[in-house]
């Protein structure tokens, strides 16, 4: 039984046994994320009730930012998604510079997208995430936007989506499906009986029975 608030009620289930003529895959993909609420700024859109308001820092132009993520048992010779949403201060008019974000992971820059600010709104910058080690690993962030003024926005969250072997970290896994269905074979398992939910709908899980 679960209570989302209000009266509990009892939790759905579905079957998740295995489909002998599907195929048999052992890799997920994950997403670290990067987001800390730690700064409230009401610049943007500022009357607009449905907006989020907080944000993880200011980003200033040509200065490092770096972050440390767990890429654990990434799969070699796979590619990620970076996503980087920023709110930027000023939209870029069409005499001035778009606006650069470079991802370096030590000296070498790894990854590159050009972009145009939008003022008000947000940016959503994404690309692939190549270089990825089965670790963890500094990755450095930087925009560029020769021109603009220095300040270029606010930085919402960075977020690494990437293909993993599918084994349980920490007693758990935690992952997306978004390849077409399949049998998923996890590894990692010690003691007891695991529980295999599907959490689409947070507020509504789906416990899955059968696996073998």
């Amino acid at each position: 039984w679960i209570g989302v608030g209000g009266d509990p009620i009892p939790m759905s289930s579905r079957s998740g046994r295995p489909i002998a003529a599907l195929p048999v895959t052992n890799d997920v993909e994950i997403t670290r994320l990067v987001e800390r609420d730690t700064l409230l700024a009401h610049a943007f859109r500022p009357y607009d009730p449905s907006f989020d308001h907080w944000f993880n820092q200011v980003f200033y132009s040509n200065q490092d930012r770096t972050v440390t993520l767990n890429t654990s048992r990434a799969i070699a010779g796979r590619t990620g998604t970076w996503r980087v949403q920023i709110a930027d201060n000023t939209s870029t008019p069409a005499s001035q510079p778009n606006r650069t974000l470079n991802i370096r992971k030590g000296p070498t820059t790894i990854n590159s997208l050009v972009y145009k600010g939008t003022g008000t709104n947000e940016v959503t910058a994404v690309l692939a995430a190549n270089q990825l080690n089965a670790g963890t690993t500094d990755f450095t962030f930087r925009i560029t936007a020769s021109g603009a003024t220095p300040l270029v926005g606010l930085l919402r969250y960075i977020a690494l989506t990437y293909p993993r072997e599918a084994v349980l970290e920490n007693g758990v896994l935690t992952f997306t499906q978004s390849r077409s269905e399949r049998n998923l074979r996890v590894e990692g398992f010690t003691t007891g009986a695991p529980w295999l939910l599907d959490t689409t709908d947070s507020r509504r899980p789906v416990r899955l029975t059968g696996a073998q």
